[in-house]
Order: structure tokens, then C-alpha cells, then sequence
């Protein structure tokens, strides 16, 4: 049996990276409901995408990071299946699943982000960030402690 030549689609994954970003932007745009105007939502989502074909750094991110995330979501799909089928009250086991697989997501994202902008996190090895870094976490949890403390 003769193998079959998947070579034509590497032609069209930048077409299909610039609509998966337009149809991703439009539709945090539209739940976010950050502009009322639709035609301004379309325009971003087209700007955004413009942004990720123009520089290839952005598309080689994207194109590296969505089969991992559809990996990452077909298996949370069932997983979720599987407890559905057990018949009994699983609800405690969701969340936590869920929330695991998030991390998960973030991580992938995170690790694919260093391995396509590598100069992009060297800056942050430099000593001012530690500092600020410090600032930020103490500012947070003194925002937290008022706000519960009241």
C-alpha cells in the first residue's frame, strides 16, 4: 500500500494558523463583550492574526503549541467520559481534573514559549527582575490580607 503525501497542507498551515488566531480572538472579543461594535471585534481578530502571520516566530508558536493543546483536551474528553460512565456522583473529581490539565496546558504553552523565544526570557536572568518580582508578590499578598481582613 502506497503511502499518502501529506506535503501540500505545510502550504496551507499559515492560512489555517491566521484563521485558527481570528476565530480565537473574535470569540474571546465576543464572551468577553470588551466592544460592543462587531465590526471592531473582527478587525482586532484580524489584526491579532495579521500580527502572527507577518512575524514567524509568532506562527512557528502556534503551530507548535495547538497539536499538543488538542492532545491535551482530547484526553481530558476522556478522561471525563470515563467518570461519566461510572455512574456515580464524581463531581469532587472533575474540578480537580480540570485543573490539572489547565496546569498541564499552561506548562506546554510555557515550555514552547522558551523554545521558540529563547532571547526573549535571557532578560529576565538579570538582577533588577528578582527585585521586582519581590515587590509584586509582597504588594499581592498585602492586597489579599486587606481585602480579607477588611
Amino acid at each position: 500500500m502506497a503511502a499518502i503525501d501529506l506535503s501540500p497542507i505545510n502550504n496551507a498551515l499559515p492560512l489555517i494558523g491566521f484563521l485558527l488566531v481570528v476565530v480565537l480572538v473574535y470569540g474571546i472579543l465576543q464572551k468577553s463583550k470588551l466592544f460592543d461594535n462587531w465590526f471592531i471585534q473582527i478587525f482586532l481578530a484580524f489584526l491579532v492574526a495579521l500580527i502572527f502571520i507577518v512575524f514567524a516566530s509568532a506562527r512557528e508558536y502556534v503551530q507548535q503549541i495547538v497539536p499538543w493543546a488538542v492532545v491535551l483536551i482530547t484526553c481530558l474528553f476522556f478522561l471525563l467520559l470515563i467518570i461519566g460512565f461510572v455512574g456515580k456522583e464524581a463531581g469532587f473529581m472533575t474540578k480537580g481534573l480540570a485543573i490539572f490539565f489547565v496546569i498541564l496546558l499552561l506548562v506546554g504553552f510555557l515550555i514552547t514559549a522558551i523554545r521558540i523565544f529563547p532571547g526573549a526570557f535571557e532578560q529576565f536572568s538579570d538582577s533588577r527582575w528578582y527585585g521586582a518580582i519581590i515587590i509584586i508578590t509582597v504588594c499581592a499578598l498585602v492586597g489579599w490580607a486587606l481585602v480579607k481582613l477588611k
